[in-house]
């Protein structure tokens, strides 16, 4: 069988007298074998046989590996000056279950495409039984495959790979007057340091810790206005309730203003992060001090408005709602799609309209990763979030079944985490820019850290927050 993400076929069988209602209008079918001089395929023995060989027009739909889309191929009986074709059952070759015709036309365009089509797929399987996932992608998309060495042997030495090569002069031109900064803290050693030191004690070893040297970055020079607490990707990494609130106490008392940030939420948190919500709202109130929470759960933004004190919240939608395919390996790919990714349904001045209306979000996250989407303007606002940016999340942690499992594939719920990621991490090879932390794989945007112009750019969109999230 041809596989129908390569090859296809929508046939229009007419809305006569005597067919029945589910067979009338475009039935979808793929092939069995295909040749220059046609395709064999088979349907279901409820659609006659006088249906099928009787069908008024065809579309044919051919993969091209080449430019990653698809050519397509119209054949119309009632249309002048298309070339003919004819369909008829093997003879032999149906069941009461099925049937199974020929379709043939002696079109050039069908042969020529047909062809292409045959040879790109041998070239496919015969790459694939090589058996080495890197020689097909280079073939294929010219994937690098020979520098795929990974030539760092943990994460500290890849954070200085990344971050202690800056000069100092990175951002030119970027105004700092148009954007406010904040960082992001996401695991307990995070949290511990934080409450153990003075803001700027803690932003110095902040710096240093993710590989940052004395010439560093020019954002380090900048006072934080935002302190964003919690993990947008693994509920166990979420700070203890009290750790919480003493946190959101030292923020408030340095000046700083404290943004929750919660991941999805699972059915047996449900009552703790109620009660949990109903306490900073009863904390806000009592502190008159208003904070922002970052959601990542359509059920949470329910939640949120029902509980008392909700007004003293300004809700932010996280990445996990703000969906888009991003991956470092992307670059690789063919065709034009990549230009697609730029598209989000937050370009629907409906959507944001409802978020604004339904669930009273003013703000939402996106991430920096190679490129940007424009906003509805006067909607909704924008934080980016960088350098890194979430690929993929798994709520049953590979880490975790890597190292105490054996294997990545073997995953389990956890309810007890000791929490590995604080010491390990997945490794990739180099040029992919990319790591394996906690329960996500992040691509990591190398323009994000030295084009100004990069970032002018999404200032002038509207983003007015930016937001280091150093994993």
């Amino acid at each position: 069988m041809i596989p129908y993400a390569i090859f296809s076929a929508k046939l229009d069988i007419d809305n006569r007298p005597g067919v029945p209602a589910f067979c009338a209008g475009t039935l979808e079918v793929c092939a069995l074998e295909l040749s220059t001089e046609g395709f064999i395929f088979r349907v279901s023995s409820d659609i006659g046989i006088t249906e099928i060989e009787s069908a008024g027009s065809i579309c044919l739909h051919f993969y091209r590996f080449e430019k990653a889309d698809y050519r397509e191929l119209k054949y119309d009986k009632n249309m002048t000056g298309m070339s003919s074709f004819e369909i008829h059952m093997e003879q032999g070759e149906s069941t009461e279950y099925y049937h199974v015709y020929r379709f043939k036309t002696d079109d050039w365009e069908y042969q020529s495409c047909a062809n292409q089509l045959m040879r790109e797929y041998m070239r496919y399987i015969d790459l694939k039984l090589e058996d080495n996932d890197a020689l097909l992608s280079e073939k294929l998309t010219g994937y690098p495959s020979k520098g795929e060495e990974i030539d760092v042997d943990c994460l500290e030495s890849l954070r200085k790979q990344w971050f202690s090569h800056f000069t100092g002069d990175e951002w030119n031109g970027v105004d700092e007057s148009c954007y406010e900064l904040g960082v992001s803290i996401d695991n307990t050693e995070a949290y511990e340091n934080y409450l153990g030191l003075c803001i700027q004690d803690f932003m110095r070893e902040y710096w240093l810790k993710n590989g940052f040297d004395g010439s560093a970055h020019p954002i380090t020079k900048i006072k934080i206005s935002y302190l964003y607490i919690g993990n947008q990707f693994c509920h166990l990494l979420f700070p203890k309730s009290e750790q919480l609130f003493r946190i959101l106490e030292k923020a408030v008392r340095e000046g700083i203003k404290p943004v929750v940030v919660f991941t999805y939420l699972q059915e047996h948190d449900i009552a703790e992060v109620h009660t949990l919500i109903e306490r900073l709202g009863i904390w806000c109130k009592t502190k008159n001090q208003r904070i922002e929470l970052v959601v990542n759960d359509w059920g949470m933004l329910s939640m949120i408005a029902n509980v008392p004190d909700h007004d003293w919240f300004d809700i932010t939608l996280g990445v996990l709602l703000n969906k888009r395919r991003k991956d470092t390996r992307l670059q690789y790919k063919n065709g034009s799609e990549h230009m697609l990714l730029r598209e989000n349904a937050l370009q629907s001045e409906a959507y944001c309209r409802y978020l604004q209306e339904n669930f009273n979000v003013s703000r939402v996250s996106q991430e920096s990763c190679g490129y940007h989407y424009d906003l509805p303007s006067g909607t909704l606002k924008s934080t980016l979030l960088f350098p890194f940016y979430q690929m993929n999340t798994s709520q049953h942690c590979t880490l975790y079944a890597d190292i105490k499992n054996g294997a990545r594939g073997r995953q389990c719920a956890v309810t007890q985490c000791p929490e590995y990621c604080s010491s390990q991490a997945f490794l990739y090879p180099t040029m992919l820019n990319m790591v394996g932390r906690y329960n996500t794989l992040f691509g990591y945007d190398t323009h994000v850290m030295f084009d100004g112009a990069y970032v002018s750019y999404f200032l002038k969109q509207g983003v007015d927050r930016l937001v280091v999230n150093l994993i």
